[in-house]
């Protein structure tokens, strides 16, 4: 409603200018100017209080629910976890969910997680708090399942922890390269690349379009070297068997399709190790590994140049 439309705010000034010679040569010149402004507002209040955020009533199970999505966190990895994909889906409004993600990001259970190398920078917010993330994805959805013998309970959940331990094995690998390299940003990437066949081909459809997938690259990095800027793209793995050149081989076409006519440096993190095929490769090529040594603190990381 507004407030002081029966006495508005008024202001106007003028200003008038000319010039006028003051000798025969017309070098000196007298200059006057002119203009003239007006301006006139009305201010405005609510009627009520902005509703901010109800602490009894606010369900917080809820709203990490709709945030995270399901147990393997569909809605987060799916792209669901912008700031408008959660706002639409918990019906909060923007005052009331930005107080919620700052104080989240604050108590450091949920962090800013930047798409990267692109300009745009969207956003996605991540459980980064491992014990929150491991209550709201496993206990909480499987809470009947966690009251059976202990044996039963892991043969149950063996690979939604297994995936949870991916998950965290991501942000820890981020973590290190911010730590230890002069780092600028931080991020990872989600998108749609185009599908390849066994021979690398770019498959198409019945109309002649390329068949997209939906893919990630776990870590990208812009780091700086003088005046150089690298960007660093990795993929993590935590469990199973060592990893290979597939794996390499997937990083390097994701990598060709987003970061074109970038400086790229490769990264390979593995708890499992690396089979001796791309640990050649890789001393060949400038790959940089990260095994569980490196990983650990027990080797030097590698430099990257």
């Amino acid at each position: 409603i507004p407030v002081n439309s029966a006495k508005p705010a008024f202001a106007a000034s003028i200003y008038s200018g000319a010039q006028i010679p003051l000798t025969s040569n017309k070098k000196l010149k007298l200059s006057v100017g002119f203009s003239a402004s007006e301006s006139r507002s009305v201010s405005y209040q609510n009627t009520r209080r902005i509703a901010g955020i109800d602490v009894e009533a606010f369900d917080y199970a809820q709203f990490m629910e709709e945030f995270w999505g399901d147990a393997r966190g569909n809605r987060f990895y799916s792209g669901k976890s912008g700031f408008s994909e959660i706002r639409d889906a918990t019906g909060l409004n923007d005052n009331t969910l930005t107080k919620c993600l700052s104080c989240l990001c604050t108590m450091r259970i949920v962090s800013e997680l930047n798409r990267l190398p692109e300009k745009d920078r969207t956003t996605r917010y991540v459980i980064s708090d491992m014990f929150v993330s491991f209550y709201f994805r496993i206990i909480d959805r499987y809470h009947p399942i966690s009251m059976m013998e202990r044996g039963s309970v892991y043969e149950s959940m063996n690979q939604l922890i297994s995936t949870q331990l991916g998950r965290a094995f991501e942000i820890y690998c981020r973590d290190l390269i911010v730590r230890s390299y002069p780092c600028t940003e931080i991020g990872c990437w989600w998108g749609k690349v185009p599908e390849r066949d066994d021979e690398g081909e770019i498959m198409m459809d019945i109309l002649g379009k390329p068949v997209t997938e939906a893919v990630d690259i776990d870590v990208v990095a812009c780091l700086r070297r003088g005046n150089q800027r690298i960007y660093l793209m990795g993929e993590c793995k935590f469990a199973g068997s060592p990893m290979g050149m597939p794996v390499f081989r997937e990083l390097e076409c994701r990598a060709a399709e987003v970061a074109k006519n970038l400086n790229i440096r490769y990264a390979l993190f593995s708890a499992s190790g690396f089979t001796e095929e791309l640990t050649e490769f890789a001393k060949g090529y400038g790959i940089h590994l990260f095994g569980l040594p490196e990983l650990l603190g027990e080797s030097d990381l590698p430099e990257i140049v």
